[in-house]
């Protein structure tokens, strides 16, 4: 990652930075891909969307990269009292002007995809979402996946995991219970038990030689409640903000088929393995699950 300064005369693409790792890389590829479209620098605001994340308490991850950007200064960031006021101003006047001329983007509904991104002409621009579309950053993939696909380290714990994924046609299972919500019935709601039984028991039947590791906030619950063959656990704590994330990530990446649960975690280790080597791919119904 590096730091740079920039001109006051250049453009300039500044995303906010929120969420876990996934999130935070769906920020970063769908900003990074309007400043090549753009030709403007590429910023990241890694304060405002984490300083009052209170329950999960997530950080910036993307220093596990390799990955450019310029560190947005604490007045682009618009933090502190002044700076919410000039947010509140920046996106009250954002409305009053074509989608196209905005200074100030902020996602859509729903996740709708937001046509006029790659249409700016403002100089410096302002992303505030999540823009969880491939769409987005589809004409960067090499780019990304020459930035994502390795870490600039890795601990000697994960290169023994990474060597037991390679020795084997590997099936790759990630399962987010989300721990934090306080209601088990919210939590079942979370990851099927039956769903992922059901979805690994499919894949063994079309690589029966296939070896399974479990990529888990919750191990236990794994244990306890779903009905699985003997498998490797690899477990991870990424939902608090954990640096071991995108190692963890780094890792269901290497696996050649997987079952998921709907989370943007595991569908970026889909997205970097299905560039590469992957064969199947098991999803949990949306409607099953707690996103």
């Amino acid at each position: 990652m590096e730091h740079f300064d920039l001109k006051v005369d250049e453009k300039k693409v500044i995303a906010r930075l929120k969420g876990g790792l996934g999130n935070q890389l769906f920020i970063y590829a769908a900003a990074k891909a309007l400043a090549t479209h753009i030709g403007a620098e590429l910023s990241l605001d890694v304060t405002s969307g984490f300083k009052y994340d209170y329950t999960y308490k997530r950080v910036p991850l993307l220093k596990a990269y390799n990955v450019k950007f310029r560190y947005a200064s604490a007045w682009e960031s618009m933090i502190g009292p002044i700076g919410r006021v000039r947010r509140t101003l920046r996106r009250a006047s954002a409305r009053l002007v074509a989608p196209e001329r905005r200074s100030y983007i902020e996602e859509g509904s729903e996740n709708q995809l937001n046509d006029s991104l790659f249409q700016q002409a403002s100089k410096n621009i302002y992303l505030d979402g999540y823009w969880q579309r491939e769409e987005y950053f589809h004409d960067i993939a090499p780019v990304l996946l020459k930035e994502l696909g390795s870490l600039r380290e890795l601990k000697s714990e994960d290169q023994e995991v990474s060597q037991k994924i390679d020795a084997f046609d590997s099936i790759g299972v990630h399962v987010r219970t989300y721990a934090e919500i306080p209601h088990p019935a919210d939590r079942r709601l979370a990851a099927r038990a039956g769903f992922i039984s059901e979805a690994v028991a499919a894949l063994r039947v079309r690589f029966p030689s296939a070896q399974i590791f479990v990529f888990s906030d919750d191990i236990d619950w794994v244990r306890r409640e779903c009905s699985l063959p003997e498998f490797y656990a690899v477990t991870h704590n990424h939902r608090l903000g954990n640096d071991g994330a995108a190692a963890d990530m780094w890792l269901l990446s290497r696996c050649r088929h997987f079952v998921l649960s709907n989370s943007t975690f595991g569908w970026w280790a889909a997205w970097l393995a299905k560039k590469g080597c992957g064969n199947g791919l098991a999803r949990q119904p949306c409607e099953q699950i707690v996103i």
